[in-house]
């Protein structure tokens, strides 16, 4: 699979494990040491707090996957996209700032982090 298709297929399946609180499946979607980078600065690193805080999510709302420019370099990759997520409480959107590293495993996140819009 080409390295833009298969990061691409990763942002996709990050909104369906998110959505599903499929705790497991979506922490390997991140390195070991990967970091999610919640509003407000908080940082989850690893995939035992990566788990543990889509977890505690209680389920609502579904995640509509948009794409971003993703830019390659070697065995690393960056993105910056738009996000959306329709909730009861209303829609919400902004941006992530992606970072993937290429792994044994194929490409994961090294970071991310979601930055709403104000």
């Amino acid at each position: 699979m080409p390295d833009h298709t298969e990061i691409a297929r990763l942002r996709d399946l990050y909104a369906q494990y998110f959505d599903a609180r499929d705790t497991e499946l979506f922490a390997a979607l991140f390195a070991e040491d990967g970091v999610m980078v919640v509003p407000g600065g908080k940082e989850f690193c690893g995939h035992d707090q990566l788990a543990r805080l889509v977890g505690q999510i209680p389920k609502s709302g579904t995640h509509v996957p948009l794409d971003g420019e993703i830019v390659i370099d070697g065995d690393r990759a960056r993105c910056t996209g738009p996000y959306r997520m329709i909730a009861p409480e209303g829609e919400q959107t902004g941006q992530y700032e992606d970072e993937f590293v290429r792994t044994t495993e194929g490409w994961r996140f090294a970071r991310r982090a979601i930055i709403p819009n104000a």
